[in-house]
């Protein structure tokens, strides 16, 4: 990754050196812009991490958007089968008027009732 970065910033690989045993990291020899390799080092890690954390904020943008349409296009499907099923419940309830004292009967009419409304 790190030759990488130095590619993209034109640094030959001829200015590295191995880093000393406290730093897993090669240092450069040269500062190119100014800057030393630990600093450019920084700068690029702290780079590519904002730019994961954009990468991922972006994914994650876009994934709600896309849960968001697909949420919009359902609201028809259900609402097409909420009308399906209170026209069953409204039959089953109108066929079945001797069951009137039964439990199950009084909470499909209040459910029923309650819909409409």
């Amino acid at each position: 990754m790190l030759s990488r970065t130095l590619s993209a910033l034109q640094v030959p690989h001829t200015h590295l050196r191995k880093a000393s045993n406290f730093n897993k990291y090669p240092a450069l020899k040269v500062k190119p812009f100014g800057v030393g390799g630990n600093a450019m080092l920084a700068i690029g890690v702290t780079v590519f991490t904002a730019s994961m954390i954009v990468t991922y904020q972006a994914g994650y943008i876009k994934k709600r958007i896309e849960v968001l349409e697909e949420s919009e296009m359902m609201g028809p499907d259900c609402n097409s089968r909420l009308k399906v099923a209170i026209e069953k419940l409204t039959g089953l309830v109108e066929e079945n008027e001797e069951l009137k004292n039964e439990e199950v009967y009084q909470v499909a009419k209040n459910l029923l009732v309650e819909v409409i409304n």
